[in-house]
């Protein structure tokens, strides 16, 4: 008898400090790791329907079939697009470092997170 007592005290202290035990462990979350593939998705997407004008260290410049500019570069702690100098579409938010090379073969995109994850890319030439 006593030691179901026992065990009954144990497990009622376990379930009274549960949610505040849940409160210090830090869950995963792999929002960021998502929101940068998508972003290189839709980059490679924009990099095969347009023609390549400049490559900078921190911007890809496009030209669409109508001639329009279309630019993709880091804005403060965003990389965004615009078109012909104007809008604002964020593609990605959180950026510390957004850098581009330009390979033989295609560009090579890094981009590091406010909380210091790296991601890199090679989107290729076809």
């Amino acid at each position: 008898m006593v030691e179901v007592l026992i065990g009954l005290t144990i497990f009622s202290t376990l379930m009274l400090l549960l949610p505040t035990i849940f409160r210090f462990v830090e869950l995963d979350n792999h929002t960021d790791e998502l929101a940068v593939r998508q972003f290189f998705h839709f980059v490679t997407d924009e990099i095969h329907s347009n023609s390549i004008d400049r490559i900078n260290t921190n911007s890809i410049q496009l030209r669409n079939n109508g001639g329009d500019k279309i630019t993709i570069s880091k804005y403060n702690d965003l990389i965004r697009r615009q078109v012909n100098g104007t809008g604002h579409e964020i593609l990605l938010r959180n950026v510390n470092h957004f850098t581009v090379v330009s390979l033989s073969n295609g560009l090579h995109l890094t981009i590091q997170s406010q909380n210091g994850d790296t991601y890199e890319k090679i989107i290729a030439y076809y």
